[in-house]
């Protein structure tokens, strides 16, 4: 069994990463980060299947004047929770104000969550599935408290 603390500033340094090139709109900064069959499903629900295409839509992503429209709101947060000594499951959020429609209308501040199932692949930590969506205001189900549910 590996130093998980050793292993959890490598793989927090991954995500750190991944951050870094969004807030920088480097492509590039991903190449090293995702695994040859990794699959990435954006807020829209389209998945993008192998390290190529994920990589093609960033570089698509990142030239994009309405998405470069927008800024992050504070810190991206995430969490990170062990499945095996081998695979991790990292959640993320981050707020970004100023993005634009394909229309051009500015959209809402987006509160973007991320599902990250990281697997540890020649004692490098890889991002096999990459699953984004946007938090919405409106909802099927409330909870207790009276805050909008899943649904």
């Amino acid at each position: 069994m590996r130093n998980r603390e050793i292993e959890e500033e490598r793989i927090r340094s991954l995500i750190h990463g991944m951050v870094a090139g969004y807030e920088e709109y480097r492509a590039d900064a991903f190449a090293d980060l995702y695994a040859e069959d990794a699959e990435l499903t954006n807020v829209v629900g389209r998945t993008l299947s192998g390290r190529q295409a994920v990589l093609g839509h960033l570089r698509r992503l990142f030239a994009e004047p309405r998405f470069l429209a927008g800024r992050p709101v504070g810190e991206t947060r995430s969490q990170l929770r062990w499945v095996t000594d081998d695979v991790v499951v990292v959640r993320t959020y981050q707020e970004r104000a100023g993005q634009q429609t394909t229309s051009g209308a500015v959209l809402p501040t987006r509160r973007t969550h991320s599902l990250k199932v990281l697997r540890r692949e020649d004692d490098a930590w890889r991002v096999v599935s990459d699953f984004y969506m946007d938090e919405r205001e409106d909802s099927s189900l409330t909870y207790e408290d009276g805050s909008p549910g899943d649904g």
